[in-house]
């Protein structure tokens, strides 16, 4: 497993703690996350089944099969998938000012379209694709890369694009809701622009950022699985 920063490693149990922050949820909830460490509000279960897609990809020598799993869709509703992570902007995304200069970055890197003339946000590029689907195309370039697939480094890749980013935007979601909530600007139980509270498909956010965060983990001091978790430890 290769090593993250120290900020990532520090990161785990304030996250932990973060994520009991109160904001409010229908729905049937999914059974405790981390052994019980972390109890949801709502249904996340085909969040954490990215985990085991993970893994999967990992285990797996043949590289169709590894994009198999990438492209798989846990939930039919949201459509969420490993590459729908990172395919679709969302509410949750422009909430969240770290994908923003990322993407910036990206777009002015020697692999961006930024030192051309100006273009417009519409026109952002990264290895010759739009902006906002670049940790697909990161991880479309590692599933084709002329050294070889490597089923390790490709899942290492997801989690450390797709995944990680799924996670912040989250957080920036619940933040973005709490914050509305305590001004008063709530419409229809939620932020403008965001899933109301009262839709079927409601996932709390802090919820949605455990289960990407936590995955299928169980053991609160194994560095062993999939999970950003596991990889902060």
């Amino acid at each position: 497993m290769a090593p993250m920063p120290t900020t990532l490693w520090a990161a785990s149990s304030l996250f932990l703690s973060f994520l009991r922050l109160p904001c409010g949820a229908l729905g049937a909830a999914s059974e405790p996350l981390l052994g019980g460490e972390y109890v949801p509000t709502t249904d996340v279960g085909y969040i954490t089944d990215l985990t085991e897609l993970l893994d999967a990809i990992e285990q797996s020598t043949d590289s169709s099969k590894g994009l198999e799993f990438y492209k798989k869709v846990t939930d039919l509703a949201s459509s969420t998938s490993l590459e729908h992570l990172s395919t679709v902007r969302t509410p949750h995304e422009r909430a969240n000012p770290l994908s923003s200069i990322l993407k910036y970055a990206l777009y002015r890197s020697d692999n961006g379209n930024g030192n051309e003339i100006h273009v417009s946000r519409d026109g952002m590029e990264f290895l010759d694709k739009p902006i906002d689907s670049y940790g697909d195309s990161i991880v479309i370039e590692e599933f084709n890369k002329r050294s070889g697939y490597n089923p390790v480094l490709t899942a290492e890749t997801i989690r450390a694009t797709n995944v990680w980013m799924g996670t912040a935007n989250a957080l920036y979601e619940g933040v973005a809701l709490c914050k509305a909530e305590s001004n008063g600007e709530l419409v229809d139980g939620t932020v403008p622009g965001f899933v109301s509270i009262d839709d079927p498909n409601y996932v709390d956010p802090i919820d949605k950022a455990a289960a990407m965060w936590i995955g299928t983990h169980e053991n609160k001091t194994s560095m062993e699985g999939e999970s950003l978790y596991a990889w902060a430890n």
